[in-house]
């Protein structure tokens, strides 16, 4: 679904099945406003009133006006039914925060009851915000997640982009952004990536990381993998200074700042394969497995091996042949290939074989 800067976007559906809560979730996709009640009174006077009225952009503004005018309406009508008393502190009990902390005793603004109200058979709406994942942050992914996304493709323009997530076990979303790359991104590129994210939402981003397609980004194990063999803290980390501390346990000794860390945990060149069984191996094995009626796999990403570019034709027919029983073949053609020991050992073939890659060219 697509949104056009002017456009008017309707709803329809019966009372009751959730049409504004539709046109809130939209709208803050979107990042358009939403008014569903002025704005279905203001279109239904335009038309009663003009049956070829066309939306324009005019209409929005005349829209947002008339519902600041509700509301400013409605407060100086009715200012006993304000109940947030900005006269008086009183301490707020210490409770579990969505960044996995005791939020500690503070004082807060008091809210006075004036009256509880409800229908009959009421149904009261609620969800569990408080150490992720939680219903909070479920909910709350699932509207920032595109966003990000959005701003880096199509705001900053950066194709290579597939996806954006936030960390969200203990996190809460506002930590730790990963984002993931196309392989063939330029650096450049992956560094507009990483300072996009970081400074789209003030209280998001704090740790920013760049991956590519092969790392689950919801895999810490994998995410630490490539941080592990793919960056060179000197050349692809940056720190940067000056971000608010944001939503957090407090910090009495620290000051008002924190800062942000960027890692580029992409791969800068061709690197050998997972070094896992290939899929056809392992679904093999998981008919096996479930043949012989042992207890369920649960497989994690990644659960087999995979090309990363560095390879080569030979070494996948020497591992067909291992796998066909032919390591006596393997061994043979190994001992054809015997050097003088003039070079350092674990010195890489490439550097002293011609044709190293193709089979045909060993000796029979």
């Amino acid at each position: 679904m697509k949104v056009y800067p002017g456009e008017c976007v309707g709803i329809l559906g019966p009372n009751g099945c959730g049409k504004t809560t539709l046109a809130i979730a939209l709208g803050r996709h979107y990042q358009c406003p939403v008014m569903p009640e002025v704005s279905r009174e203001y279109l239904n006077s335009r038309l009663a009133s003009d049956p070829g009225f066309v939306y324009r952009a005019d209409d929005l503004l005349a829209i947002a006006r008339l519902h600041q005018q509700r509301e400013y309406a409605l407060l100086q009508s009715q200012p006993e039914k304000l109940v947030v008393d900005t006269d008086l502190l009183e301490p707020e009990g210490p409770f579990g925060e969505s960044h996995g902390h005791v939020a500690l005793e503070e004082l807060n603004l008091p809210m006075k009851v004036t009256a509880i109200t409800h229908r009959r058979n009421a149904v009261i709406p609620s969800y569990i915000s408080q150490v992720a994942p939680s219903e909070s942050s479920v909910i709350k992914r699932v509207a920032y997640e595109p966003l990000f996304k959005a701003h880096l493709r199509d705001h900053l323009g950066i194709k290579g982009v597939k996806r954006v997530q936030l960390h969200e076990p203990l996190t809460g979303l506002l930590r730790v952004t990963i984002i993931t790359l196309d392989p063939e991104t330029p650096r450049t590129e992956v560094w507009r990536a990483l300072y996009g994210a970081a400074s789209f939402k003030g209280d998001c981003g704090k740790i920013t990381i760049a991956v590519n397609e092969d790392i689950d980004a919801d895999n810490a194990d994998a995410i630490l993998w490539a941080m592990g063999y793919r960056l060179n803290p000197a050349e692809d980390v940056e720190v940067l200074r000056h971000r608010g501390q944001g939503h957090g346990p407090k910090r009495e000794s620290t000051g008002e700042e924190d800062s942000t860390l960027l890692i580029d945990a992409t791969m800068k060149s061709p690197m050998p394969p997972l070094a896992l069984p290939t899929k056809p191996y392992m679904e093999a094995g998981k008919e096996l497995w479930d043949r012989l009626g042992l207890p369920e796999l649960r497989p994690e990403s990644p659960w087999h091996g995979y090309s990363l570019g560095d390879w080569s034709q030979a070494w996948t027919n020497a591992a067909e042949r291992a796998a066909a029983s032919e390591w006596l073949e393997n061994g043979r053609r190994t001992l054809q290939r015997q050097v003088p020991a003039n070079v350092t050992p674990e010195t890489s073939v490439r550097d002293v074989e011609d044709g190293w890659e193709d089979e045909t060219e060993w000796k029979k």
